[in-house]
């Protein structure tokens, strides 16, 4: 089913397949210059330019979102022999957490070595007690385990009571000043109510002085407040009751005038010791709001003050690494900067947000870059835009900035749990490891069971990190907002960050980011299962994320509107790519839906689902048909560092195709570089029969020495495997080394594991001591292998599946094509171009072909056509010459519909010509692709 919704999100078309308006349901391939928006040519990446939405100036591109990652990017994680042990410790049985810290205290105290490492902790196998939050607060330093599986190091959170078990990076200094230590005040009142004493009475013109506090480095000002109402601001000024505002804060109500709640201030980067001043105005009269305290955090990022310079481009695109500014006298090649953008409220109104608070200071991004060029005022970044400024929509500004974070702290080769009191239990570990303030770090061969919140969260300020081969399961809170987040950004400061290989089960939002996110970030070739949710951006704004190869519940680029508190627009300039949706635990969350926002572009490009749900604005591109290259930030980190780049940073299994498989085994279960990309192990089986002592699950676990043997008869006897989710595979290897008595089998694929259908090309006569069976990739939970004719009871050792890349020829490349018809510009030759963005077109609806000239007689036993475009074939058959003049129809060469790829496999037949025969269809046929093969 496909359902359609305008921008803001409301359905204006449930049932589209019941209207005549076919190139609706066709994806949207069109950039600025045509076709598809990025495409490999000659083994590099090239790049259509498009408009964002509401906007017609088709200037924007895809992003090189390469940079994300450890190092930058192609940069392999330091190996484990590389870093020193400095202190081992094994489990104690009791309260282990000061032990733990105190070797991490003692590591951190070590000298740095030359390449940036103090040492590693290591904790020996076994059980470890964490009743309180451990820290890493220094450069270098490594906590490591023994492994991530149920036999190696475990670190136990035992405490009832909501805490992260890890916390890794510098804690910034907190100024916190109670609200009654003002040095002086006009027209307010001190007030006692309960455990606290507040600052009452505020009206219209009054103000209030904290002497000598400290700013420097703070992006922000929280307070403690209550109200009843929303009306009234509150001004931060420097120096004096009418001096300069440094941020502003408009009054909400927190439901009384006793009910206090956090708030805070965006302030202005400012250096140094100030006086205070708040200052209150109240046009509708009244008192304003109460405040308990003030706390200023000096964060450890920050601008450096008098260095701004605005951006005087009128557009800067999307992709863009180029913007002009009023003056680059101060800066030089090297410096690192801000590249803020700054909303106003047409933005705001633009994408009608006001409704659920949002405010343009509270939209201010900010984008880490580093200057490479200098010329006539116009800056040169290192890392392209991944959101577009525009001065219709406010504009931005350039600002140089320091930071105070730490590096190289590395997490790896542990198992995190939490003890817990029953399923809906939230008072237990939360996070099992929480980033604030860090750089070129990493998570690796980490698996957390029974967490509340998150396995790893990007807080503020973290870049170039990786998280890798980790997992989640098994998750424990109540199924609700605000829990169970595996794998997240949690901040709108972290960016050029890389999640790959990882793992999920029962989560919500497995692989999310939070309101606010300034890209890039990836999440590359990860898997979730049992989705409670939806992965993607979870609110408020992201810019800048690709999902890359991420199988899951539900993936969600779209308006939330009052969700959440009014979440509204979840991002923009979003790329999911070759991803694909599904969720057993039934068709809520299932779906792949996309929109976009006034300025930006979302995209689903190669991705397929249970449910595609087009919004408005939302580009899709090869709908249910996964698009070259398979990975966008493999092939970009080539494009860029080379080959070696990519090695470096990939397995040899993610190399050769998509790993979901691999994954979906793994589990978190130990190393996954233990398991193979073998498809079937670790899944679940079932057989038309089977000796007590000989089950099916024998002939899957890795061990040519047992076996599945059949009871009762030699004929129709199957062994069948459940992947749990639909998988793709290509080549499935049998061993029936220990009695060959096969004489006739063949492979069978299902959705429901109850309507089978023959794969093609995957039959045979004999297995012996050992058979790869390669065929056209097949989509689907459910395999079987079909024995139907054996000399006895059949016996086999071991079944194994592989998702193998494809490389049988294509014989109907480079051949010659012609047809019954064809519209001017839809030439059959298109539909042997490899670009699904290109297609043959018929002039009739009937009666119509598209034909083959091989050059010379070819044996022939299976065809591909995709009709993804227009699907409209009703009735047709293969058919043969061996002259072009007289044709045969191809036995089992018929079929009805054809739709995005239809795989017709039929007896070998060798000949010269070949044609696709329409019978019927429902308008003129449109075929984008066809090949023939002949499969061993």
């Amino acid at each position: 089913m496909i359902m359609v919704f305008n921008r803001l999100g409301r359905c204006f078309l449930a049932v589209l397949l019941a209207l005549p308006l076919l190139p609706l349901l066709s994806p949207v391939t069109a950039g600025a210059a045509g076709g598809p928006l990025v495409y490999l040519e000659n083994g590099t990446l090239h790049y259509n330019t498009y408009a964002n939405e509401e906007e017609t100036n088709a200037v924007n591109q895809i992003p090189d979102f390469s940079h994300a990652g450890y190092g930058g990017g192609g940069v392999a994680l330091p190996e484990r022999s590389e870093i020193p042990v400095k202190a081992v410790l094994g489990p104690s049985g009791g309260d282990d957490r000061d032990r733990i810290q105190s070797a991490i205290d003692a590591v951190s105290a070590l000298p740095a070595d030359a390449n940036g490492f103090r040492g590693a902790v290591l904790l020996t196998a076994g059980t470890y007690y964490v009743p309180d939050t451990l820290y890493m607060r220094q450069s270098g330093v490594v906590l490591r385990g023994e492994g991530q599986g149920a036999d190696g190091t475990i670190l136990l959170g035992n405490t009832p009571a909501a805490y992260n078990l890890l916390q890794a990076g510098p804690a910034p200094q907190e100024v916190r000043i109670e609200g009654e230590d003002r040095n002086a005040q006009s027209g307010t009142s001190l007030y006692t109510g309960g455990d606290n004493r507040y600052i009452g009475s505020i009206n219209e013109g009054d103000w209030i002085k904290y002497a000598s506090v400290d700013i420097s480095g703070a992006k922000e000002i929280h307070f403690r407040v209550a109200s009843s109402h929303s009306n009234g601001t509150m001004q931060v000024r420097l120096n004096s009751v009418d001096g300069p505002v440094i941020g502003e804060y408009a009054n909400a109500s927190t439901g009384g005038w006793t009910t206090f709640a956090n708030a805070y201030v965006l302030i202005e980067p400012t250096d140094g010791v100030h006086d205070l001043y708040l200052t209150f105005s109240n046009p509708a009269g009244g008192n304003i709001l109460n405040i308990d305290w003030l706390n200023v955090l000096n964060d450890l990022v920050s601008e450096v003050p008098q260095t701004r310079q605005p951006v005087t481009s009128s557009y800067v695109p999307t992709g863009a690494r180029t913007l002009k500014v009023a003056s680059a006298a101060d800066y030089r090649v090297g410096e690192k900067i801000f590249v803020v953008r700054t909303p106003n409220w047409a933005w705001i109104n633009e994408l009608d947000m006001a409704q659920y608070g949002w405010t343009p200071q509270a939209y201010i991004a900010k984008y880490e870059r580093t200057i490479t060029a200098i010329e006539n005022n116009i800056l040169t970044v290192d890392i392209p835009l991944v959101q577009s400024i525009s001065s219709h929509y406010g504009g931005g500004y350039v600002a140089g900035y320091r930071a105070e974070r730490i590096s190289r702290i590395g997490v790896e080769d542990l198992r995190f749990d939490s003890f817990y009191a029953g399923a809906a239990d939230e008072l237990h570990v939360q996070d099992a490891i929480v980033f604030d303030y860090t750089e070129d770090s990493w998570v690796r061969n980490v698996t957390g069971l029974h967490l509340a919140h998150s396995l790893v969260s990007l807080n503020k300020w973290n870049t170039r990190l990786t998280v890798q081969d980790s997992a989640v399961r098994d998750m424990v809170s109540l199924v609700q907002g605000g829990r169970r987040y595996p794998f997240a950004i949690n901040h709108e400061t972290s960016s050029m960050n890389l999640f790959q290989r990882n793992y999920a089960q029962d989560g919500r939002h497995e692989f999310s980011t939070s309101s606010r996110v300034a890209g890039p970030n990836v999440f590359l070739d990860s898997y979730a299962i049992n989705s409670h949710a939806d992965s993607g951006p979870h609110h408020r704004y992201a810019t800048g994320t690709l999902y890359d190869n991420i199988q899951t519940g539900a993936l969600r680029v779209w308006n939330r509107g009052s969700l959440g508190t009014g979440q509204g627009w979840t991002g923009a300039q979003i790329v999911f790519w070759n991803c694909r949706t599904y969720n057993p635990l039934g068709t809520t969350n299932d779906d792949v839906r996309v929109a976009s926002p006034a300025g930006g572009k979302n995209m689903a490009i190669g991705c397929s689902g249970e449910e595609q749900v087009q919004d408005n604005g939302g580009y899709w591109e090869s709908w249910g048909e996964p698009v070259l290259p398979r990975s966008l930030y493999l092939q970009q980190l080539q494009d860029r560092l080379g080959v070696q780049a990519v090695n470096n940073v990939t397995t040899p299994e993610q190399r050769q195709g998509s790993i979901w498989g691999q994954l979906a085994a793994w589990k978190g279960n130990g190393n996954p570089a233990e398991y193979s990309n073998n498809l079937a192990r670790n899944q679940s089986y079932a057989s038309s029969s089977a000796y007590s002592s000989y089950p099916e699950g024998l002939m899957f676990d890795g061990n040519p020495a047992t076996r599945w043997a059949a009871r009762g008869s030699g004929t129709n006897q199957w062994v069948s495997v459940d992947f749990g989710t639909p998988l793709e595979y290509s080549q499935v290897v049998l061993k029936e080394s220990s009695f060959p008595r096969v004489t006739s089998f063949k492979l069978q694929s299902s959705a429901d594991g109850s309507v089978w259908e023959d794969i093609p090309g995957a039959a045979g006569d004999a297995i012996g001591s050992s058979l790869t069976v390669h065929f056209v990739p097949v989509n689907s939970r459910y395999l079987r292998l079909y024995i139907l004719d054996a000399t006895g009871e059949p016996t086999i050792n071991e079944m194994e599946v592989y998702n193998a890349p494809f490389t049988a020829p294509d014989l109907a490349q480079g051949k010659t094509y012609s047809a019954s018809s064809t519209y001017t510009g839809y030439e059959a030759g298109r539909a042997f171009d490899q670009n699904l963005s290109t297609r043959w077109a018929a002039q009739s609806t009937t009666g119509q072909w598209i034909a083959i000239d091989m050059g010379a007689p070819a044996a022939v036993n299976t065809a591909i056509v995709r009709e993804t475009s227009y699907p409209r074939v009703t009735g047709y058959e293969w058919q043969y010459s061996q002259d072009g003049q007289v044709w045969t129809a191809v036995p089992g060469g018929a079929g009805s519909t054809l739709g995005s790829r239809k795989i017709n496999g039929f007896s070998s037949v060798t000949a010269r010509y070949f044609r696709l025969y329409v019978n019927s269809a429902s308008d003129k046929p449109t075929i984008n692709e066809i090949e023939l093969y002949h499969l061993q």
